[in-house]
């Protein structure tokens, strides 16, 4: 007699993991730890476990919260980016906008925190986007500005354009910044009195 065989149900799908509400205070203490670590300790030492510590909480909270790591550092970044669009556009909206650039640019207590953020989006690629989505978003803004500023001078500043200025203004300060944090100023009040010295011509303060 021919053996019959049951076809067994194929399993179902696990169902999807419970992710925690995005408006909770332990979310937030986990994305402020995050910031805490990768601004104080680097991008080598960010685990979930460090996270955990310096927020205050049980490990397995910071994976309710968040899929994977990736997931956190992309959510800390987008959390960061928000904030400094509205800074952007208040600076931006401001009377003498290319000033109050320069100085949030210059003078920003984030730049530690951006550049780790930037050495992880070379490795992340999630990440990588999201750094270059924010930053084409925010250098349009400011060549915006820009472009009105450089139309009140004709032609006397042709070679200088909106998305040069831009570019110049952001890799100053990054320079800057990184070889002050090396212990190097050599150099680096000539160069903020040079911007100052341009952008007073370029935005000269109402008569």
């Amino acid at each position: 007699m021919a053996t019959v065989r049951l076809r067994k149900n194929p399993a179902p799908p696990p169902a999807p993991r419970r992710i925690g509400r995005e408006d909770n205070a332990a979310r937030e203490a986990i994305l402020d730890a995050t910031e805490k670590v990768l601004r104080d300790e680097g991008h080598a030492a960010l685990s979930s476990r460090r996270v955990a510590e310096v927020a205050g909480l049980k490990q397995q909270l910071v994976y309710y919260y968040f899929r994977t790591m990736d997931d956190l550092v992309l959510a800390a970044f987008k959390r960061r980016t928000a904030m400094s669009m509205a800074r952007f556009e208040l600076v931006l909206s401001s009377e003498r906008p290319l000033h109050s650039l320069c100085d949030m640019i210059f003078n920003s207590t984030h730049a530690r925190l951006t550049m780790e953020y930037m050495s992880l989006a070379l490795r992340k690629e999630a990440l990588r986007a999201e750094v270059v989505r924010f930053t084409e978003e925010n250098r349009r803004m400011q060549d915006a500005v820009m472009t009105r500023l450089l139309e009140r001078h004709g032609d006397r500043l042709d070679m200088l354009t909106p998305p040069m200025l831009t570019v110049m203004i952001s890799a100053a300060a990054r320079l800057l910044y990184m070889e002050h944090e090396l212990g190097i100023d050599a150099g680096h009040a000539d160069v903020r009195a040079l911007f100052d010295w341009a952008i007073d011509r370029l935005e000269p303060a109402a008569a």
